[in-house]
């Protein structure tokens, strides 16, 4: 049998549509990356507010982690839900936090390892591509970088006098 998933409850304002969907595309992405969503949002429309309330309250306590989503604060009933999650200990994050936290694992997981070829290339050559393409440049693999002879520094100028400090003028 494989690791266990983490279960999380998605804990955000849903009276209006748009706030629904938003959290049904929140449960959709945690779910893509590999954690269970568990949301009052997938419940069937119509449904008593009280029995919507009971339902949310056991999808919580089997969570292990309660998802604070934009504008939970504004809820009673995601007041609620979060002391009842602080009461049982299950830990909470915000919307935000999380997506950066999954964001950053993704990243790591996506990352190779450079070739040595890839090494040996310049940071400004990632960024704007190869030499070849520069203007003014003409180094290429039959025409390499002339050697620039080391030219002499002129010998500094002698610092101007100061004039005769007895000498005054008209």
């Amino acid at each position: 049998m494989g690791t266990k998933k983490e279960t999380i409850y998605l804990c955000g304002l849903a009276d209006a549509d748009f706030n629904r969907q938003h959290m049904r595309q929140v449960g959709d992405t945690i779910a893509k990356v590999g954690y269970i969503p568990l949301s009052t949002a997938v419940l069937p429309d119509g449904l008593d507010p009280g029995h919507r309330i009971t339902i949310g309250q056991e999808m919580l306590r089997c969570s292990d982690k309660i998802l604070l989503l934009e504008q939970y604060e504004y809820s009673p009933i995601c007041l609620a839900e979060r002391t009842q999650a602080q009461l049982l200990g299950i830990p909470e994050q915000t919307e935000n936090d999380f997506l950066m936290q999954i964001a950053k694992e993704h990243i790591q997981k996506k990352r190779k390892a450079a070739t040595e070829a890839e090494k040996k290339v310049s940071r400004v050559e990632r960024i704007f591509g190869a030499k070849d393409g520069w203007p003014g440049h003409t180094e290429t693999p039959e025409n390499p970088p002339q050697e620039q002879e080391p030219t002499q520094e002129p010998e500094p100028e002698p610092p101007a006098q100061e004039p005769d400090p007895g000498y005054r003028g008209f």
